[in-house]
Formats: structure tokens, C-alpha cells, sequence
């Protein structure tokens, strides 16, 4: 072993987590649908139409409770979802319940040609600025998706410096933010 040449350790992996922040622009629109039914059936009521108030009031309550029960459980995904990139690799891991299993995926950073970034939808854009980072790594093909990320061209440009070296120029569209490509 020559005593010039320093002993490589493996740098720490960049690790980001999804960001919750992105069920409130998922969940925004049904979450007022519901309430302008309810608003609409107290109404109805008010105006004499009782029985017909009732019947909207119940699915204006169990449709309610879906929502709920979908935003909880996608809320458990996307808080126990993170993504680490080591040296080599790129590496997802997510789980809805521990007990229940992890998905993981991996993706060899030799093989990521090109990193777009794309917003969730323009709730998540004007509001809470969580957003997707899509790895390109044959052709035109997407193998790795990061999700709910916030922030995403911040998480965009830290993966080109660690995988690339250099940071791409940020091409018009791509910017997920109100402020537009910068």
C-alpha cells in the first residue's frame, strides 16, 4: 500500500425525504368539494327539503371519510419514503407500515443520463413548491421517479452536482415554482 495516496472512504450518501406538504395540494379540491356539498345540503335543509338534505348529508359523510382514510394512508407513504444516493447508486426506499414490507429501488448512478425535473400540479407549484425529479437512464425512458419532493429543482441541481459534477442549465418549463426557469 503506498503511504502517498490517501485511503477513499465512501462519502456519506445524500439522503431526501418526501415531503408531506404535498397532500395539501392533492387533497385541496376534494377536501372543498365536500365542504360545498355540505354547505350546499345545510341549505337544502333550511329551505324545506329535509329528506333529500339527509340523503346528501350521508354521502357528503362517507364520501368525507374516504378522503380521510386515502389522505392518511398516502401521508404514511410519503413520510416514510426517502431516497438516498451513494457513490454508485441511487436508492429508494418507502414503506407504508413496517409490518407490511418496504419497496425499494435502485438505480446505478453510471447509468442516469439526464435529470428532469416537473411539478406535481399547480397547486403543489403556487403553494407548497413539492414537486417530481424524474431520472432518464436508456433513451427517452423514466427508471427512477422521486416523488413529493419539496423543492424539487434545489434536490434537481444537488443530484447533478453529486452524480454529474456540474450543474446543468436550468432550460425554460423545468423550474418547479411559481418564479419561473431562473
Amino acid at each position: 500500500m503506498d503511504a502517498d495516496k490517501p485511503v477513499q472512504t465512501p462519502s456519506e450518501p445524500l439522503v431526501v425525504r418526501s415531503s408531506p406538504r404535498a397532500l395539501l395540494g392533492r387533497f385541496a379540491l376534494p377536501a372543498a368539494t365536500v365542504i360545498l356539498f355540505a354547505i350546499g345540503a345545510l341549505y337544502l335543509r333550511q329551505i324545506g327539503s329535509e329528506r333529500f338534505a339527509d340523503v346528501l348529508l350521508a354521502a357528503v359523510g362517507l364520501f368525507a371519510v374516504g378522503i380521510a382514510l386515502r389522505a392518511f394512508l398516502v401521508g404514511l407513504r410519503i413520510r416514510n419514503t426517502e431516497y438516498a444516493v451513494y457513490d454508485t447508486q441511487l436508492q429508494e426506499s418507502s414503506y407504508l407500515l413496517k409490518f407490511l414490507g418496504a419497496k425499494n429501488n435502485t438505480v446505478k448512478l453510471s447509468e442516469v443520463n439526464q435529470i428532469k425535473c416537473y411539478s406535481n400540479g399547480w397547486l403543489d407549484v403556487w403553494f407548497f413548491n413539492c414537486g417530481k425529479i424524474q431520472m432518464v437512464t436508456s433513451g427517452d425512458q423514466v427508471d427512477f421517479l422521486m416523488e413529493n419532493v419539496h423543492d424539487p429543482m434545489k434536490v434537481k441541481d444537488q443530484l447533478e452536482q453529486r452524480i454529474f459534477g456540474e450543474v446543468a442549465s436550468n432550460e425554460e418549463g423545468l423550474r418547479a415554482g411559481p418564479s419561473g426557469a431562473s
